[in-house]
């Protein structure tokens, strides 16, 4: 084979162990409760196979096709093609499914709880993951499977960007346990806060009550004392009773 057939080969070796770990990794760390996998990256695997298998039965001189380097070359460009693909989709799923891990781990957790354990989460680890987001953005963008040279660099560079995704996976995964242990220290002091409030609650109530019969009693005699008031004030003369003599008028002169 000439050197353009082994430059082929250097780039599906290298492509196809990059897929294989990505997929492992994500088969094995993440939560498949229907275990079941990605079926794109295998597709394109399978059809990359088969050019490869192409490839390899016209240098052995298997079938009716003679020995023909550019027809080899062609279809390990084309398994190379393949081989692309299923790594970009087999990435696409791993780093999806790697910052969804994060946040659904987080979620449980209250913002006090992760500052207290996890304070790098915030000034950190999320700020990165925003950044990773924008160079897998320019990775796929610039994706060419047609650019061998050019996509060999994407590729290594999406590789790099998912594996330090994953280590910020396994770094919040390891604080779980911490997180877990401050978030029932946390509840137990909301529990006690609220068992000291209601506490000073039922103390205040009985000056409450003394403090609200008295008023009632107070504003009770005002408005009686002042009806009796009223009352004395809009009443009219009595009447003379018979045989009581009416007094004369005084002569003032």
């Amino acid at each position: 084979m000439d050197d353009t057939c082994d430059d082929q080969w250097r780039a599906l070796v290298r492509i196809h162990f990059a897929t294989k770990r990505v997929t492992l990794c994500a088969e094995e760390m993440l939560d498949f409760s229907d275990h079941r996998t990605y079926i794109q990256p295998i597709r394109e695997e399978r059809d990359a196979f088969e050019h490869v298998c192409r490839a390899m039965a016209n240098r052995l001189g298997i079938g009716k096709t003679p020995t023909d380097s550019t027809y080899i070359n062609g279809n390990l460009a084309s398994a190379r093609k393949h081989a692309i693909r299923a790594f970009f989709d087999a990435a696409d799923w791993y780093g999806t499914s790697l910052r969804v891990g994060i946040r659904k781990r987080l979620e449980p957790y209250s913002h006090s709880c992760i500052q207290a354990v996890l304070p790098v989460y915030y000034s950190r680890i999320r700020m990165r993951l925003d950044e990773i987001v924008n160079g897998i953005v320019q990775c796929r963008k610039e994706k060419d499977v047609s650019n061998t040279p050019g996509t060999l660099a994407e590729v290594d560079e999406y590789y790099k960007l998912i594996i330090e995704v994953e280590g910020l996976f396994k770094e919040v995964s390891a604080a779980i346990p911490y997180l877990e242990t401050e978030d029932i220290a946390e509840k137990s002091r909301h529990q006690a806060q609220a068992a000291e409030q209601g506490r000073q609650r039922r103390a205040e109530r009985p000056w409450s009550l003394v403090i609200g019969i008295a008023a009632s009693s107070i504003v009770a005699v005002i408005v009686l004392l002042y009806s009796g008031y009223l009352l004395g004030r809009s009443s009219p003369p009595q009447p003379a009773q018979p045989g009581e003599s009416t007094p004369a008028p005084t002569n003032t002169r």
